[in-house]
């Protein structure tokens, strides 16, 4: 995947200081009632008041090539004003806080997209190979060529949502063997509901965020969102003293939750994505490529089908032996992460 470094912040001495210590300075016992997030279940909340936090707009790079770093002016968050005020919001194709003064760039695909925020600049990186102090998020789309680590997630941590993973299984792509079941046995479980998966992974060890290379933990969050569904995955990894870790978790838990809890019975549903949002996203589409709803629903199946077809014989056969071509396939991609931001 190709990244860049696009835009920065000056940095205060203590926000680029050496990562000592970070693990989580909290007991699990207090960690895993959660009771100021809340939205995760019915218990009752104590959430801080809003807040506004600066926006730092990220470029971004993927399969049709540039994207320029969105505008804004500020974001709204419930934390402390001790945490707030140390913190920013990064936004490229994704979105995250991060503390204040940092670097970031972004990435998006077909399967969805992703942002990494560091302390320095990073012209290019390989994402497991990322030693330093980060905050990274990850969106996994589930009705694109995303569902395939979308099913890894739903196989590992969430047993409610199976019937996905085994749609996914069956459609002979990638074999069986490519979706593990059950939980890293390297992960510490900090907090889980059937939507919401909290966790850290030990320095020098892969759990469910991905590879761990430093030899300090990192921490993360895995989100289920929407019937379809997508994942979101934050992964934290910062210097303890910021103490800014668990704040960070929290908001991106509160905005990224904004249905009710849904039941086994409403997550095993059978079908493979939700039709509103599925119009939503043809009706984006749509709108960006200047045709009807039809054919942008057309268009994202033949999409679809190009994917399953490169992924078994390569681009160059699925060009040919598919409905669209490569670049067809690419602006794609970078639409479906659009309209998904937008949302």
């Amino acid at each position: 995947m190709l990244v860049g470094i696009f835009s920065s912040r000056p940095k205060s001495s203590s926000e680029s200081a050496a990562p000592t210590t970070p693990d989580r300075s909290e007991p699990a016992s207090a960690l895993v009632s959660r009771e100021q997030v809340a939205p995760f279940g019915n218990q009752k909340s104590t959430v801080p008041p809003a807040v506004a936090v600066p926006f730092v707009g990220c470029e971004s790079t993927g399969q049709s090539g540039p994207a320029p770093a969105p505008k804004g002016t500020k974001k709204i968050i419930h934390l402390d004003t001790n945490e707030s005020q140390r913190l920013a919001y990064y936004e490229g194709p994704v979105g995250v806080l991060a503390p204040r003064g940092w670097y970031c760039f972004g990435t998006y695909g077909s399967g969805g997209a992703s942002l990494l925020v560091t302390p320095q600049p990073t012209k290019s990186v390989d994402w497991d190979d990322y030693v330093g102090p980060e905050v990274c998020v990850k969106l996994h789309t589930g009705d694109t060529s995303g569902r395939f680590e979308v099913a890894r997630f739903i196989a590992r941590v969430f047993p409610t949502r199976m019937i996905f993973a085994e749609n996914v299984i069956s459609e002979g792509v990638e074999p069986a063997s490519s979706f593990p079941i059950g939980p890293y046995s390297t992960d510490r479980a900090i907090s889980q509901t059937a939507r919401m998966y909290e966790y850290q992974t030990p320095p020098n060890s892969e759990g469910i965020g991905g590879k761990n290379k430093s030899e300090y933990p990192r921490d993360g969050v895995v989100i289920l969102q929407g019937r379809t569904p997508d994942v979101l995955s934050i992964t934290v990894r910062l210097p303890n003293e910021l103490n800014l870790t668990s704040g960070i978790i929290k908001q991106a838990e509160r905005d990224s939750y904004t249905n009710t809890e849904e039941s086994p019975a409403q997550a095993n549903r059978a079908t493979p994505k939700s039709e509103k949002k599925a119009q939503s996203l043809d009706s984006c589409i749509a709108a960006k490529l200047g045709i009807d709803e039809r054919s942008a629903t057309k268009l994202e199946e033949e999409g679809r089908e190009y994917y399953r077809l490169s992924k078994t014989f390569g681009p160059d056969a699925a060009e040919s032996m598919g409905k669209i071509d490569k670049a067809t396939y690419a602006k794609l991609g970078y639409l479906n992460a659009q309209c998904m931001m937008e949302q």
